[in-house]
């Protein structure tokens, strides 16, 4: 701009030059985040981020250009983009994480570039089994097929019913002619399954890696990956969800496939032995209730540890509470009740005060249940472990058998043990 002043004239003039330019625009890329976990690697379902394109004026306006973008990444075997600009996503085909992965967007002859945070499980997955020496259990005979795989009768409360034989269907008939063929065979040992990875991303420039949380976090990824666990020979062990069970002697592999290549992506070696194992006693808790505490880790900045404090008294008339009852075996290990299949045993629940505590019927729950009648406490309930109603004889034996100590007290105190 220039300016001229005559001060000679009384009527001062001023004289200006104005610079008109054109309202340029810039391209500008945003997303709802900036990081992407790769999941889609470990389970084949599709990770994606929403994502729009915006032009800001130097004026200070601002419009939504996307589906007039165009967009494509610089590496598709790190992070990939819908062509018109509406998401960035990660299907499983993905190699690596990056730091810095990189979107470019055209909008006219504007371009623009955004980064992403991209972090990618680690590589063989780690596979932890509670107990990787599978015995067969003294004295514990279960149903099994004739071909040797465990078979399940249905729970108690499904049972069939004694029709006469003019009303009994032709699937019955076939139902009871497999009756025929199963036997009870010594029952293996079982353990639980968790998986577990880090994720890890690198700098492309300086390849430098990082972890998410911490190099030495693992995080739990069992939910994610079970439905691509298996066992490599079936006949050694059989595998259920995430529980894995002896069938015969012999050693093998729990594998996790990948969904994308069909590929071992973790594996850990199970043995099953010719030892027997007892069971040593049950350990039977009474719950009431949960109280969950939620802090900070202090070792592991971004990670919080839950705790959980367990109530055992009944507090107020007719609280129902579960029975938590866990099976010790000779060699160390113990196993939930509520993890075996209800069809391998028959649980026995008696009250030795039915004016203080009831025992209620399961209906086909896995925790057996009691209700508070009246005050009272000791040990009230005697609770028996026998063989599946299938494999009995006159004289079997009892599993095993403990006594569950019982504290009904209707005043407002509520004791919770950690």
């Amino acid at each position: 701009m220039a300016e001229q002043y005559d001060f000679d004239d009384d009527n001062a003039k001023i004289t200006s030059r104005l610079d008109i330019q054109k309202d340029d625009v810039q391209a500008v890329l945003f997303a709802k985040s900036s990081q992407l976990l790769n999941t889609a690697v470990l389970n084949g379902r599709q990770v994606s981020q929403p994502m729009k394109v915006f032009v800001v004026s130097q004026a200070g306006k601002v419009g939504d250009v996307t589906l007039q973008s165009s967009c494509h990444a610089a590496d598709e075997s790190i992070l990939k983009v819908s062509p018109s600009c509406t998401s960035v996503y990660l299907d499983g085909s993905e190699i690596r994480g990056s730091q810095n992965a990189s979107i470019l967007v055209k909008y006219g002859s504007y371009t623009g570039q955004a980064h992403f945070l991209v972090w990618m499980p680690e590589l063989p997955l780690i596979i932890k089994i509670s107990d990787t020496k599978l015995s067969q259990i003294k004295g514990w005979r279960t149903p099994h097929s004739a071909r040797g795989k465990p078979v399940n009768l249905g729970s108690p409360s499904r049972s069939r019913s004694n029709f006469a034989a003019s009303s009994v269907t032709r699937s019955d008939r076939w139902l009871d002619r497999e009756d025929f063929d199963i036997v009870c065979r010594l029952r293996y040992q079982q353990a639980n399954i968790e998986v577990h990875t880090r994720f890890f991303s690198v700098d492309h420039n300086s390849g430098r890696e990082s972890y998410l949380l911490s190099r030495n976090a693992y995080p739990r990824i069992t939910e994610l990956v079970a439905p691509f666990l298996r066992v490599a020979d079936m006949r050694i062990a059989h595998l259920q969800g995430t529980v894995v069970r002896g069938m015969q002697s012999g050693r093998t592999e729990v594998q996790v496939l990948s969904p994308i290549t069909g590929r071992v992506s973790g594996a850990k070696e199970v043995r099953v032995g010719t030892d027997k194992e007892t069971i040593t006693h049950l350990e039977v808790t009474v719950i009431t209730g949960l109280q969950l505490t939620v802090f900070p880790d202090e070792s592991l900045p971004g990670v919080f540890v839950s705790q959980t404090a367990i109530s055992h008294k009944l507090t107020t008339q007719y609280q129902a509470s579960l029975l938590s009852i866990k099976l010790h075996f000779s060699d160390g290990t113990s196993t939930l009740l509520a993890d075996i299949t209800d069809t391998d045993y028959h649980l026995s629940v008696d009250t030795f005060d039915s004016g203080v505590v009831a025992f209620a019927p399961m209906a086909g729950l896995h925790h057996p249940r009691v209700i508070a009648i009246g005050k009272g406490k000791g040990d009230l309930l005697h609770v028996t472990l026998e063989l599946a109603e299938r494999c009995q004889k006159r004289r079997s034996q009892p599993l095993a058998m403990a006594y569950a100590y019982i504290d009904v007290d209707f005043s407002n105190n509520k004791s919770y043990h950690e």
